[in-house]
């Protein structure tokens, strides 16, 4: 990726999460996606997946496990897919959606 006004670039190995700077770019360009919990018996184990995987913190663990939302996460395709792989791995089973179009 290569912003055309300041020419900063950035090369994804689809890994991990991408700088804020990226992320907002990608969010623009092609839109929010979610993660959908396909199964709420996994949501404990998801949850604490997704807290390793991200870094999240005791009170957004809790929260994200208490839901009763199906969706786990939304961002960008890119780290969605990459959350969808990892939980997958764990026997977690979820789907990848599209949530909003661009602005």
């Amino acid at each position: 990726m290569r912003c055309q006004s300041c020419g900063q670039q950035l090369e994804e190995d689809y890994e991990g999460m991408p700088p804020a700077w990226a992320r907002e770019a990608l969010l623009a360009r092609n839109g929010t996606w979610r993660i959908v919990l396909a199964q709420d018996a996994d949501r404990l184990r998801a949850a604490a997946a997704l807290r390793a995987l991200l870094g999240l913190g005791l009170k957004e663990t809790t929260g994200l496990a208490r839901s009763k939302s199906s969706t786990l996460w939304s961002g960008t395709q890119v780290e969605c897919m990459w959350l969808a792989k990892h939980l997958r791995a764990l026997g977690i089973e979820t789907v990848v959606e599209k949530l909003q179009d661009p602005k």
